[in-house]
């Protein structure tokens, strides 16, 4: 009996460990909510959200998009709320917005991203830990594709549909002559509904009859 509550103790501790870990509560995590380890996006704003523990200093906390550090290239210092502005990002200039840094029991960074080029992208987001002595990092790679010309390259892919099938067969068919210039006339029926138009008549006529 006494090895049993041993064994449901030591369970409740590794499950409160690991909701501590989650919450943000453990000495040395980072969490990145959004986006996801290779998610795709085909629309935008890119939404980020991640929560670093209470011992990071937030003067050292940085928010990374390919390299470019968000929060030192919009002049900003820890913590801050709705910010945002437009950052260069390689090629691209990028806009940021709705930019929160909220500082408490486990630091809160959210923003959005809009106007990156469609490509592979890295966002990373560290900060020095003042418990642990060192700095951590937490990265995340995604894509953004442009959503037009991945549906052209799908249809190209896919080829032409296939024409219908031949009917019958031989130089006087159907299935084998042209109408020509000018086309015959559709077959719309007449008024009185008697009878197809002649020009059409005459010409699918001829076409059965092998002629032009």
């Amino acid at each position: 009996m006494e090895s049993r509550a041993r064994l449901v103790l030591a369970l409740l501790v590794v499950s409160l460990l690991a909701v501590g870990a989650k919450c943000g509560g453990g000495a040395g995590t980072i969490i990145i909510f959004e986006p996801d380890p290779g998610d795709l996006f085909d629309e935008a704003p890119i939404v980020v959200s991640a929560r670093l523990s209470s011992n990071f200093a937030p003067g050292t906390v940085q928010v990374r998009v390919n390299g470019v550090d968000l929060i030192e290239a919009l002049g900003l210092l820890p913590p801050f709320q709705g910010a945002g502005g437009v950052v260069q990002v390689g090629a691209d200039f990028v806009t940021v917005s709705n930019f929160d840094f909220v500082v408490g029991a486990q630091h809160r960074v959210d923003l959005e991203i809009d106007g990156l080029s469609p490509d592979d992208h890295v966002l990373d987001v560290k900060g020095f830990n003042v418990e642990l002595g060192h700095q951590v990092t937490r990265v995340v790679e995604f894509t953004l594709v442009d959503f037009f010309t991945q549906q052209a390259h799908v249809v190209a892919a896919a080829g032409l549909p296939a024409g219908p099938e031949p009917i019958g067969g031989g130089g006087g068919s159907l299935a084998n002559a042209t109408l020509g210039e000018p086309r015959a006339a559709p077959p719309v029926g007449v008024p009185d509904g008697s009878e197809l138009r002649s020009g059409f008549v005459e010409a699918a006529e001829a076409l059965i009859a092998g002629g032009n």
